[in-house]
């Protein structure tokens, strides 16, 4: 229990979020590169049962196997999840092509991966228009995205005592909005200079948080 709150709380930017996307519904779910399985309880809260897949064995883990080569027949699963997985695989692309295979049609992929984060074995960070034409060329409709924590609060988490991270993420949150605020401005009146007033006119404060987006969530669907 204690496990799966701490798993919650260390995923605050982003778990409301993915709390909207995950369907009520029993059926088989997969949880590819579940690490430690803290998302197990979150993921049967729903009324799935989880299958837990990593190439490195852990308490919680369902299958050791290696996520370019899923062993699994096609169309079993009702929802595949990947938190913090995409960019540590070697072939991403492969691996969503993998997903494809064994999601059954019109059903759920819902992730987060990494942006502007720091390194951390890695391969790929992806921005939102990178995620959108890699799910597009697997087969994959994305639905919905939105940005995780800002690259501030990656910066607070990585460098302030874990004691302090929730005094440096409120001081993040506060920054955050000075950046945004002043950073318009800013850009503004660099547009004036170029004449593209109309672009930065446009620019929301959505924009900018993909922008500096430590990570991004996403849901997308398999097409038929």
């Amino acid at each position: 229990m204690h496990h799966e709150r701490d798993w919650i709380e260390s995923h605050y930017d982003w778990i409301e979020k993915v709390k909207e996307w995950v369907p009520k519904k029993k059926g088989m779910s997969l949880d590819l590169g579940c690490g430690s399985g803290g998302s197990k309880g979150f993921i049967e809260s729903f009324g799935w049962d989880w299958i837990g897949l990593d190439l490195q064995f852990s308490k919680n883990l369902s299958i050791l196997a290696d996520a370019h080569i899923l062993p699994f027949r096609d169309r079993v699963f009702g929802i595949v999840v990947c938190f913090a997985t995409l960019e540590h695989f070697e072939d991403p692309w492969k691996v969503l092509r993998e997903v494809y295979r064994i999601l059954k049609d019109d059903c759920k992929l819902i992730g987060v991966c990494a942006f502007l984060e720091p390194h951390s074995d890695s391969y790929f960070h992806f921005s939102r228009s990178g995620l959108r034409k890699m799910l597009t060329d697997c087969g994959f409709l994305l639905e919905e995205v939105t940005p995780g924590w800002h690259i501030l609060e990656v910066i607070m988490h990585n460098f302030l005592p874990s004691g302090l991270f929730k005094f440096g993420r409120r001081l993040a949150t506060l920054l955050t909005r000075l950046h945004f605020k002043f950073g318009i401005i800013y850009l503004k009146k660099r547009a004036e200079s170029l004449d593209q007033k109309q672009k930065i006119d446009s620019f929301t404060e959505s924009d900018y948080s993909f922008a500096f987006a430590g990570s991004i969530a996403f849901k997308a669907r398999k097409k038929i």
